[in-house]
């Protein structure tokens, strides 16, 4: 979350899907239950959740989210969410950062798999010219 900023809880609506295994329980009970990271989450994006249960038979959780979709556009004037581009920049060269040390290790293991199997065709011709003396 951090290479978006905080503006991003401004755009941010959490769907829960499986509404179904609330078995009864309301999805405010289940907050209850479920600890101080997603009271957290939800406090941040400014309580704007939905519930999906697909054994529903009504359109009122579809309608519920389009309902929240339109108040997030009025309140953001309109507006989607855009990273500014020193954000988009930092977040490339961490990318990039990571794929090079990615690959270096990559290289490592590959160097350490050559030695090991050299190694080993050494140590076998060793042992076969030991039974042949």
């Amino acid at each position: 979350m951090g290479l978006f900023g905080e503006r991003v809880w401004e755009h941010t609506i959490v769907v829960f899907t499986r509404g179904e295994s609330l078995e009864g329980k309301s999805i405010e009970q289940h907050f209850e239950t479920q600890g101080e990271a997603l009271e957290w989450l939800l406090e941040k994006c400014g309580n704007r959740h939905c519930v999906y249960d697909k054994q529903a038979k009504d359109q009122n959780q579809v309608i519920q989210l389009l309902e929240q979709i339109e108040s997030v556009v009025v309140n953001n004037s309109g507006r989607h969410f855009e990273l500014d581009e020193t954000t988009l920049r930092e977040v490339e060269e961490k990318k990039r950062a990571v794929q090079e040390r990615a690959n270096a290790r990559q290289l490592k293991v590959e160097e350490k798999r050559k030695r090991l199997i050299e190694g080993e065709v050494r140590s076998s011709l060793y042992q076969k010219s030991e039974l042949l003396s």
